[in-house]
């Protein structure tokens, strides 16, 4: 399929984009921002998600990063909400808002890291 676009700028939209819509859903209780909060919240992750898996399969030519990644963002969606219940009942919803959009800025910086030095080392 190919790059149309760059990668890194999609993935870090998307990762950053869907982490602002889980601060939203926590800190703001109208049922209308919840709505579309959850709405860009999704559409967040389905977009970043084939950009996540088109770069780990660039990294690894025989899928073994692949399939690791696409488990380990199921394992966050399997435990996010455990953690995140944890994290509400003692220390609120505005600890977990602010604790989903600082993990969101520590993951676009590593994506920003690694998808430079890939470019740098294995750019065409």
């Amino acid at each position: 399929m190919g790059l149309r676009y760059d990668r890194l700028i999609p993935l870090v939209i998307g990762i950053l984009g869907d982490a602002s819509m889980v601060f939203l859903i926590a800190l703001f209780p109208s049922p209308l921002i919840y709505i579309a909060a959850g709405m860009l919240e999704a559409f967040f992750f389905f977009f970043v998600f084939p950009y996540f898996i088109g770069f780990l399969a660039a990294l690894d030519p025989n899928g073994r990063w692949t399939a690791a990644g696409s488990d380990v963002m199921l394992l966050g969606l399997g435990l996010g909400p455990a953690i995140g219940g944890v994290i509400v009942r003692s220390l609120g919803y505005e600890l977990l808002g602010v604790s989903v959009l600082v993990g969101g800025f520590i993951s676009a910086t590593i994506i920003v890291y690694t998808v430079r030095n890939y470019e740098r080392v294995y750019a065409p």
